[in-house]
């Protein structure tokens, strides 16, 4: 294993902090919609 030293955070954070603000608007807007195609807990 060579540990988290040699990940370039520069490329690998924005990406992160893009996928996290994604999941928290997709969990607020399924909250707020009222019918859904299915269950709203898999």
């Amino acid at each position: 294993m060579t540990g988290f030293e040699d990940i370039n955070w520069a490329l690998i954070a924005p990406i992160i902090v893009i996928q996290l603000i994604l999941m928290v608007t997709a969990l607020i807007d399924l909250a707020r919609s009222e019918g859904t195609n299915g269950p709203k807990i898999l």
